[in-house]
């Protein structure tokens, strides 16, 4: 299924998300237990709350799954960045594919940054562009091309037009329209390829359905991926959880830039919007870039996954926690900040929780950067 920003809504995590609160009495031992790990800066041990409904109740959040894949073709040359997230339990993702030519900030594409600055250069360029980490980052060429699809068999690829080139005046079609199967050994001109004067939004547009294909391929298959003997396992734990529930393709707005080089921008602003979508529980792109902070409801009953983790998200939080205040009926929201230097960051969370005081408490043996409580001001309750 394609989605753009505007079709996609945060009911399809909030429920997950509830329902990983309402069953953590199945492994609440063990989460409130780090709870009251990062609740004590004193080394006294909090007591353990099982209801997720009491008052003091907590529950630790993972990040959502992400994985970054640098496409590039048997010359170095980058062709594409893929990015893949996981809905809960492992049971489907969402996934967008990024052309080489996407202006990354506003002077240089990826391709560029990659051929200038490597792996580690590229995957901290689009951390930092869509403000966001990632829990593992791959390379695909043409060597996993061949052995992974070895393995699985031939992928059966949709494209509009053939993929021609020239041999002494003589037009010659190397990949025909329609449906066709791509052998592994053809799978890096296939990915690669662009027509002569063609766009590169064609090859783009050839590359999602290249990945589309795959995930479909990946339901047919009776391989165990996650325990394959693969390259690239986090992939295959992607693959996997792709090919047991629905996939999400995203797609970029991107706007085709008339200059002398080809090139994609993109207003960022959307992308981002677009990425924390696919990563509602993100993590730093950077050490420290992302506050950790705990999300509690101070009134009973709010529903924080929906209503108030996007808007902290993407003032750039990373929400570590969520749960409960010690005591309801708090009537002042309030955002208290542990570290002076977070001052800046914190007011911006200010404006994504209205009425929200803003109180500076110097703890410092805790995991948490910010505490977030909801009162009753920032619902209109005065």
């Amino acid at each position: 299924m394609k989605m753009s920003a505007q079709k996609f809504r945060w009911w399809m995590f909030g429920v997950p998300v509830a329902l990983i609160v309402l069953a953590g009495a199945i492994v609440a031992l063990i989460l409130n237990a780090t709870n009251a790990i990062l609740n004590s800066a004193d080394g006294e041990l909090t007591e353990v709350i099982l209801d997720p409904t009491a008052e003091g109740y907590e529950i630790y959040i993972t990040p959502t799954p992400s994985y970054l894949g640098i496409v590039e073709d048997q010359s170095g040359e980058l062709i594409s960045v893929v990015v893949i997230s996981l809905f809960p339990n492992d049971i489907g993702g969402s996934l967008i594919v990024l052309p080489s030519e996407l202006l990354i900030g506003e002077e240089m594409t990826a391709g560029e940054i990659y051929n200038i600055n490597g792996v580690v250069g590229l995957e901290q360029s689009v951390g930092d562009y869509f403000t966001v980490g990632f829990d593992s980052t791959g390379v695909l060429s043409n060597d996993f091309w061949i052995e992974h699809f070895s393995q699985i068999g031939e992928i059966t690829v949709e494209i509009d037009d053939p993929l021609t080139t020239s041999e002494d005046g003589q037009q010659i079609v190397v990949f025909d329209s329609g449906n066709i199967s791509v052998a592994p050994e053809r799978l890096d001109d296939f990915i690669a390829w662009e027509n002569p004067s063609e766009s590169p939004y064609n090859r783009w547009v050839r590359n999602q359905r290249f990945w589309s294909s795959w995930v479909d391929l990946v339901r047919t298959t009776d391989i165990d991926l996650e325990n394959s003997d693969s390259s690239e396992p986090q992939l295959m734990r992607m693959l996997a959880a792709l090919g047991r529930g629905e996939m999400l393709l995203f797609e970029p707005p991107l706007v085709e830039e008339s200059s002398s080089r080809a090139s994609f921008s993109t207003n960022r602003d959307d992308m981002k919007s677009l990425i924390l979508q696919m990563i509602p529980f993100p993590t730093s792109a950077s050490s420290g870039s992302r506050p950790k902070v705990k999300l509690l409801d101070g009134i009973g009953g709010l529903d924080l996954p929906n209503s108030y983790v996007p808007p902290l998200v993407a003032s750039g939080a990373q929400i570590l926690l969520l749960g409960n205040a010690e005591t309801y009926g708090v009537d002042k929201s309030q955002i208290i900040y542990h570290n002076e230097s977070l001052l800046p960051l914190v007011n911006d969370f200010s404006n994504a929780i209205s009425g929200a005081e803003l109180t500076y408490d110097p703890i410092t043996e805790t995991a948490i950067d910010v505490t977030v409580i909801i009162g009753r001001n920032s619902l209109g309750l005065d």
